[in-house]
């Protein structure tokens, strides 16, 4: 593997573990990014453990910077995200239920339809001739 694939892993993981990800991470990922890339250009990296040796576990970067940040700015940033969280699966829970009622009223429309078309048709001929006179 080359060493661009084990540092991408390593920002990758980071990056998945921030709570939230807004511009403030994102500028302290660009900037932890180039400090990753400035190292891997120095110096031979031969797996991750080169960089988590060096940076420390992607759990410890992220809470570094949770440490050092505003809580005020986190605490906004996270009750923001939970509100439009709430906000969608409102929203798609409202959907699912139309979704289901348009359902039931397509198999009702369904079922008078069948119900209204002819399935079978008999047909009754009966024959006047000589010897069948009443």
């Amino acid at each position: 593997m080359k060493r661009k694939s084990f540092t991408k892993i390593y920002l990758h993981q980071i990056k998945t573990l921030f709570p939230i990800f807004g511009k403030k991470e994102r500028q302290y990922l660009k900037g932890f990014e180039e400090t990753v890339q400035d190292y891997a250009d120095d110096h031979p990296i031969q797996s991750t453990g080169d960089l988590i040796n060096e940076f420390g576990t992607p759990q410890e970067v992220v809470n570094s910077y949770i440490d050092q940040a505003d809580v005020d700015y986190l605490s906004r940033k996270i009750k923001k995200n939970t509100f439009i969280k709430r906000i969608i699966f409102v929203v798609a829970f409202c959907f699912l239920i139309f979704l289901g009622f348009y359902a039931v009223l397509i198999y009702k429309d369904y079922l008078s339809a069948k119900n209204a078309h002819i399935t079978k048709e008999e047909i009754i001929i009966e024959y006047e001739g000589p010897g069948n006179e009443e």
